[in-house]
């Protein structure tokens, strides 16, 4: 049987295009002719007008974001512009050059707008299909980044994009198809990803609501069978914990042992055990004493740009540890977990963590600033749970629906690994 490891032929193929033979390989400049902008100068910019894309509304695009806090130009100089050095039109595509490198948006209406020169790469007079095009810049994505130059600040360019190989089929319909294929399954999961962001501006309302907002001593809302027992209390996070301490850095890691927790390990509502380290037993119980987790701890980052979010110690995770980056959480007895849990997740404590963090190399919270937080909560502890209990019905709702998207995703990756020849160097 022929060898067919280096064949440009890709592992899944539409039936109709099996005896199509192999793909060819061209370099991106025959592909694309590879320009820029002309230049915008500070001055142009105006209240009103014709939209001035930078990399960031570029990204925003690619992943079906509408563009915020975007610039603008005049007509009269779009115009100008259009009629002396051409626009990008329907089928052109836009890559970020500098900053978050790599996002390729393929230019899908008549829309009028204008982009940076220098923050983006112009690609004009494909000689294949777009949307295969975009999609085969995603696919090899990894090629593309390690063509930038620079040291502090990496940079694509027009030179180095326009000798990388790219491999293609001959046939016009193939590529139609691969880019269909793809583009369908992006549209289911542009639809999960609006289903999940209402259920997560659902919850935001929510907690609006069930919570007493600044200078209230009420929520707006509150179940029937709670609506006569008066006003909510005021208390000092500290107070109704019997701990409130963190963690620190060992002074080395072991490969196996005791889970050792790090904000990395958070994913949404999760601990993620596989990203979790590990410390040996004698570290764990005496170097690392203090911060020895127990069921039902509340994990506060409290360092860095991830400052806030929060997860909660489940069972399943113990024996574990964790560092300075991370304040432990340890409430009384007789307090409602998952109901401060809430609270800790909720505007009212991110208001707190901007008026309270000290800004320097990163933001940070310090321990006594956790224990000052001052929260309003029933003193009725039935009321507690209902309410918990309806947030933590949400997040179920929200998880499940992340995971969804989270396989399509693997499943998309997948298909485009299968759609796309292999070649063993």
């Amino acid at each position: 049987m022929e060898n067919q490891t280096n064949k440009l032929i890709p592992e899944l193929r539409f039936p109709e295009f099996l005896k199509d033979g192999e793909w060819e390989e061209k370099k991106l400049g025959e592909i694309a002719e590879l320009t820029s902008s002309k230049r915008v100068h500070l001055a142009d910019y105006v209240s009103n007008g014709i939209p001035f894309f930078r990399g960031k509304e570029i990204s925003q695009l690619k992943n079906n974001n509408i563009p915020e806090d975007i610039l603008y130009i005049s007509e009269e100089q779009y115009d100008t512009i259009r009629e002396k050095y051409g626009v990008p039109v329907i089928g052109d595509i836009l890559i970020t050059a500098v900053g978050t490198l790599a996002n390729v948006y393929c230019v899908k209406n008549n829309d009028k707008f204008y982009f940076k020169d220098g923050n983006l790469i112009w690609m004009k007079n494909i000689t294949i299909d777009s949307g295969f095009l975009e999609v085969l810049l995603d696919v090899e994505k990894e090629k593309i980044l390690a063509s930038a130059i620079g040291s502090s600040q990496k940079a694509l360019t027009m030179v180095a994009l326009n000798k990388l190989k790219f491999k293609t089929p001959r046939n016009l319909e193939e590529q139609q198809k691969i880019a269909d294929c793809l583009s369908s399954l992006d549209e289911v999961i542009a639809a999960h990803s609006q289903k999940l962001y209402a259920l997560k501006e659902h919850k935001k309302g929510l907690m609006q609501n069930l919570f007493p907002q600044e200078g209230e001593t009420v929520p707006k809302w509150r179940f029937p069978e709670f609506e006569k027992d008066g006003d909510w209390e005021e208390k000092k996070l500290g107070s109704i914990c019997e701990v409130i301490t963190k963690g620190t850095t060992p002074q080395k890691f072991s490969k196996a042992g005791i889970r050792f927790i790090k904000i990395e390990a958070f994913q949404n509502n999760h601990i993620i055990l596989d990203k979790c380290m590990f410390v040996d037993e004698d570290t764990h119980t005496k170097e690392l004493k203090r911060s020895i987790l127990k069921e039902g701890d509340i994990l506060f980052a409290i360092a860095g740009a991830t400052i806030g979010k929060v997860n909660i110690v489940k069972k399943d995770i113990l024996p574990a540890n964790t560092n300075q980056a991370l304040a432990i959480v340890r409430l009384k007895e007789k307090e409602n977990k998952n109901f401060i849990l809430h609270i800790l997740k909720s505007e009212i404590m991110q208001r707190y963590i901007q008026k309270s963090i000290s800004v320097g190399a990163q933001p940070n919270l310090n321990l006594e600033q956790m224990g000052s937080f001052s929260l309003a909560y029933p003193e009725n502890l039935k009321e507690q749970q209902k309410i918990a209990e309806c947030l933590s019905s949400l997040d179920i709702l929200i998880t499940a629906q992340e995971e969804k998207i989270e396989q399509l995703k693997l499943h998309k990756k997948g298909l485009m690994q299968g759609l796309f020849p292999k070649i063993n160097d």
